[in-house]
């Protein structure tokens, strides 16, 4: 094969500089299932409290992680504010990844991220909390505040936060099975309703 031939063929076989970004972000954000043997958490799978979650970081502007990341597998939006979320494989069942967006309609075109909320257990604060930490360890760490919880296809979920800026969703077996970073402070009492459809809210104290 002659070197123009191979120049000619190369040209072609080029994938858009878009497209593999796209797809490193999907890998590294969304889909991430590789465990780093060293124990300290990649900035990939890093969770912030009060600031981000991989790489996507709240009060950023939500328009470049959209596009990175695609179509979401379900989406709502009104009134300036909007919720997407991605599945794994796109399947409801496996872990998801959701972004909760505003914008201050009348001033600005612009919708940044409030809240990111994530189920795969890959994603854990510098001192290895995540999805499938026990209660009883994140305890350890966090000054957790229980806040109301919600039901869902029969099982309860109490919820539990810290003000530093992140929340824990906690099963009947005492394991976090969702995390969600927001703004220092107080965590918003309609978090879960824009997260979960279909969830019914249960008082702290009935749990």
């Amino acid at each position: 094969m002659s070197i123009a031939n191979k120049s000619s063929r190369n040209k072609s076989c080029r994938i858009p500089q878009n497209l593999v970004y796209a797809c490193i972000l999907i890998t590294s954000i969304v889909f991430s299932s590789c465990q780093n043997p060293s124990g300290k958490v990649p900035p990939k799978s890093l969770v912030v409290p009060g600031r981000a979650i991989g790489g996507i970081t709240l009060e950023s502007d939500a328009m470049g992680t959209m596009n990175a990341l695609g179509k979401p597998d379900a989406a709502d939006a009104a009134m300036g504010k909007a919720v997407a979320t991605w599945y794994e494989q796109h399947d409801p069942t496996k872990n998801a990844l959701s972004i909760f967006t505003a914008r201050d309609m009348g001033n600005t075109a612009v919708a940044l991220i409030k809240q990111i909320r994530v189920t795969n257990p890959d994603y854990r604060t510098q001192e290895g909390i995540g999805a499938s930490s026990l209660l009883v360890d994140i305890q350890k760490v966090f000054t957790l505040r229980q806040e109301n919880g919600y039901s869902l296809k029969g099982g309860q979920v109490a919820v539990y936060s810290d003000s530093s800026g992140i929340a824990f969703e906690i099963n009947e077996k005492r394991m976090c099975i969702g995390i969600v970073v927001f703004p220092k402070g107080s965590l918003h009492p309609d978090t879960y309703a824009r997260f979960i459809p279909g969830m019914s809210s249960i008082k702290a104290n009935n749990l």
